[in-house]
């Protein structure tokens, strides 16, 4: 029998004026338990009364709960866990006597007077005058709008939209007056790049060429002066930068604006020589059967780089059969092929062998089969049920519905497929060779 449930030992614990959340945490159950016992048992008003006696003593007594709150600064949370009551209760009493605790309703911060003076007269930020007083950002927002009263923050904006973020004025100290950017914000006391971000913005043309005035930053506008510098006097962009007062980085942004080269002569003139040479591109890679990778780390370059000259130069690449070295399963399917002399070659990931797959339902723009029929529209793909099920998450839910949407696919093109999986290949080949004949016909 548990000791809560029996009603004398009830009754003596409430009357050593235990709380039911002391009684059910040395009882080891919910204190909600407790409650249903003390209701059982009809003990409910007898804990009311006693605890109407500790009143005197603790929150529910208002002297003593503004000293606590005023004169001995405690807060909320640290009264509940000395009390063993919830934040929610002594928030409550808190309420109920209207005592004016910083951080709860009805603070100082509501007095407009107050509120105004630390905004304007002494010039706290609304984050700060909610740290000073604990309470949140939003709420002191809230009473902000509630008096009607701006922000620092908000008469600047009021300021800005009679200057830069009006167009009309905009207009007539850029157009009119011929004010560069530069001048104009220096009266609003702002970048000269934020005037050119507003410029853009009302779509007023800025000046350039030949009616730019050819001075500080707006030099490396001017695509005349930028080339002269760059092939004339083939200065680097970083010297350019300097004299101009900007990052490098703006110097290049102009230069390919432009479309002028930021190399050094040297750097052409070994480019020249190499990816971008078309008996280059064409000997190593056809002549040596050397990768893009392998092209591209031969002149310190990559070969996504390389692959744009070629595709320029209109450079076919070679079968990836030839530099390419097939997997393991790849490899023994190869094998089972020749040995049965079945009409199929290897393409693995040649560009030129894809089919195009571009339809509706299908999360693939094109396919590389694994092989293809020599001369008919059949193909067949080696894969693993695992690694597809890993890998295919995006847009399959599993393999099953990643081969039906192969198939889908392959059947959408105008193409007979067959999907042989490694499993299934290793324990029964034979049965593979005739679902091959079938598909063959």
């Amino acid at each position: 029998m548990k000791k809560y449930t029996d009603k004398y030992w009830l009754t003596s614990q409430v009357n050593l004026q235990k709380e039911p959340s002391e009684i059910a945490k040395e009882c080891n159950v919910a204190t909600v338990e407790i409650y249903r016992q003390l209701k059982d048992f009809n003990l409910l008003k007898q804990l009311k009364v006693i605890r109407d006696l500790k009143e005197h003593t603790t929150y529910r007594n208002k002297e003593w709960l503004t000293k606590q709150c005023i004169t001995l600064n405690k807060k909320p949370k640290q009264l509940s866990k000395e009390l063993n009551v919830s934040v929610s209760t002594i928030d409550k009493y808190i309420k109920f006597f209207k005592i004016p605790v910083p951080g709860r309703r009805g603070g100082i911060w509501t007095n407009k007077k107050w509120l105004k003076k630390q905004l304007h007269d002494l010039g706290k930020k609304p984050q700060e005058i909610a740290d000073s007083v604990g309470t949140d950002k939003g709420t002191i927002y809230f009473w902000l709008r509630r008096h009607k009263i701006e922000t620092k923050q908000a008469i600047r904006k009021k300021q800005i939209a009679k200057t830069y973020a009006n167009e009309q004025w905009l207009r007539h100290q850029y157009i009119n007056l011929r004010k560069t950017e530069e001048e104009i914000g220096q009266y609003c006391g702002v970048s000269a790049r934020t005037i050119s971000v507003w410029l853009i913005k009302f779509k007023i043309t800025t000046r350039h060429g030949s009616e730019a005035i050819l001075t500080g930053k707006e030099k490396y506008t001017n695509k005349e002066w930028l080339t002269k510098q760059r092939q004339e006097l083939k200065r680097l962009p970083s010297d350019i930068a300097k004299e101009c007062n900007v990052k490098e980085w703006t110097i290049i942004g102009w230069l390919s604006r432009y479309k002028i080269s930021r190399d050094t002569p040297v750097q052409m003139e070994k480019k020249n020589k190499t990816y971008m040479n078309e008996t280059w591109l064409y000997t190593k890679h056809w002549g040596e059967g050397k990768t893009l990778k392998q092209m591209g780390e031969e002149c310190d370059s990559n070969h996504v780089t390389i692959l744009n000259w070629m595709k320029r130069f209109k450079i076919p690449r070679n079968e990836p059969s030839a530099h390419q070295k097939p997997s393991g399963l790849e490899q023994r399917f190869m094998q089972f092929i020749e040995k049965h002399q079945l009409p199929f070659r290897y393409t693995g990931a040649d560009d030129s062998e894809k089919i195009n797959t571009s339809y509706k339902g299908i999360p693939w723009n094109h396919i590389t089969p694994d092989y293809k029929h020599k001369k008919k529209k059949i193909a067949i793909e080696t894969a693993d049920k695992r690694d597809k099920e890993r890998r295919s998450r995006r847009y399959c839910n599993s393999w099953q519905d990643w081969e039906n949407k192969r198939m889908k696919a392959f059947n959408k093109a105008g193409w007979k497929a067959l999907i042989v999986w490694e499993d299934e290949f290793s324990k029964n080949p034979n049965k593979i060779l005739s679902e091959i004949k079938t598909l063959l016909g």
